[in-house]
């Protein structure tokens, strides 16, 4: 990539060299803070205004008279909260056009020798870890934010930068959703086999005989539609340890929480751990391999996985629920069909709680499990073994492929917005075969 001719030391540590013509200046120098213009309103307010202007910081659209409404081309970023200061995430967007914006976005408005755009792929750079204050909240103060500094080059070259920068994103962007939507098409023939393969078996000549009900349809005859409970040894859920999350410990035995349970693995990188004096004080809800869990709260209801001998010690707490099949069935069949579209829909139509999703007991042992006999029962699971591990082999590498594109992007907004790379004469063409 091409270079600047000659460049000079920026004086910050984080940016190096910047070109000879450049200026190093801080936000404050750059934009006007609009923060008070904005009119604040009850929520009672805000519900009763409902339109179709964008209303950023939160979701919906509103219907304000114009004098609430601001108008242009602004920027907004995080003040505090998620997604603002999640990394990767980008905290800087430019609006336009009529819109309101809630209090957990500063709003900048760019001077004149300022193109907003170039403002925008700056800030988006920033590590913002030593401008963040709050003990209970990450937040972005007014007075943090106008402090905060950026390269500064002549306004020309601030609207070639952002020119090009919109113009390669855009392209990194559309080969991201591409390599999505291809991730999509994977899990819904991954969960077409499943479903497929649990109520229907592996034969497509094999007889089939009415189940005796109606949203399971037909099945193979010498299977037979069984209710949970008869198919288990155990349907129960773990408690919050005494104390809960002061008595958690960076090394000890897992304690299972609803966001370790996915559908594909149980993800333990942000597992939390307890003693095994508590674990032993936890003793009915102790997992042991073979046992299925399943989330029964909350926004992941229904997510399922198995337990396997690698996992070793664990527990579970009270939004995890612990499935323990009897000689009947195996488990990974069972964790196959509550993952399926039919155990899916049970966990839908089963839902209870006034103020919250949940599944009872009760209900869970009511659900109905299509079981085939036993040699069948592990056609399927080798069956389905091999159809999932072609499948998420792909999606692991199609999942690589958007890190090493998220990374290439964070890289190129960082070079050219700091001078290392040169584009004032890309043309489009050049952009778009590069």
């Amino acid at each position: 990539m091409k270079r600047y001719p000659n460049y000079k030391d920026s004086g910050i540590e984080w940016i190096g060299e910047i070109p000879e013509g450049w200026d190093y200046k801080q936000i404050k120098h750059v934009a006007e803070n609009h923060d008070s213009v904005r009119v604040p309103l009850s929520g009672e307010e805000r519900g009763q205004m409902q339109g179709s202007y964008p209303y950023y910081g939160a979701t919906g659209i509103i219907d304000y008279v114009d004098d609430y409404l601001f108008d242009g081309e602004y920027l907004l970023i995080g003040e505090d909260g998620a997604p603002f200061f999640i990394e990767n995430e980008n905290v800087a967007f430019v609006a336009k056009g009529k819109f309101w914006v809630n209090n957990h976005a500063h709003i900048l408005k760019s001077y004149n020798d300022t193109d907003t755009g170039y403002l925008m792929y700056s800030l988006n750079t920033i590590d913002y870890k030593e401008y963040i204050t709050g003990s209970t909240r990450d937040k972005l103060t007014q007075s943090d934010l106008s402090r905060i500094g950026i390269p500064f080059p002549p306004f020309p070259e601030q609207q070639s930068i952002a020119n090009y920068l919109e113009r390669k994103t855009h392209l990194i962007d559309t080969l991201i959703e591409k390599k999505q939507k291809l991730i999509g098409r994977l899990k819904e023939q991954r969960a077409a086999s499943i479903n497929q393969a649990v109520t229907k078996g592996l034969n497509p000549d094999v007889k089939l005989k009415d189940s005796g009900i109606e949203w399971l349809g037909e099945m193979p005859e010498g299977w037979k539609p069984v209710k949970l409970k008869f198919l288990t040894s155990k349907i129960g859920s773990g408690v919050t340890p005494r104390g809960g999350s002061e008595v958690y410990q960076e090394t000890g035995v897992p304690l299972l929480r609803s966001q370790n349970i996915y559908s594909d693995r149980l993800r333990l990188d942000e597992v939390a751990y307890i003693s095994q004096e508590i674990h032993d004080s936890m003793n009915s809800s102790k997992v042991q391999h073979n046992d299925v869990l399943l989330n029964i709260t909350g926004a992941s209801i229904g997510r399922c996985y198995y337990v396997t001998e690698e996992l070793g010690e664990a527990n579970v707490n009270q939004h995890v629920c612990i499935i323990r099949p009897n000689e009947r069935i195996k488990t990974i069949f069972l964790f196959n069909v509550l993952a399926s579209t039919i155990g899916q829909f049970q966990v839908l139509n089963s839902q209870n709680g006034t103020s919250r999703e949940g599944l009872n007991f009760e209900e869970l042992g009511n659900f109905i499990i299509p079981l085939p006999p036993k040699t069948e029962q592990i056609k399927v699971i080798e069956f389905l073994d091999r159809v999932s591990s072609k499948i998420f082999t792909s999606i692991d590498n199609l999942n690589n492929q958007m890190d090493h594109l998220q990374e290439y992007r964070t890289a190129l907004i960082s070079e050219v917005v700091t001078g290392k790379i040169d584009v004032r004469d890309y043309g489009i063409q050049e952009v778009l075969h590069s």
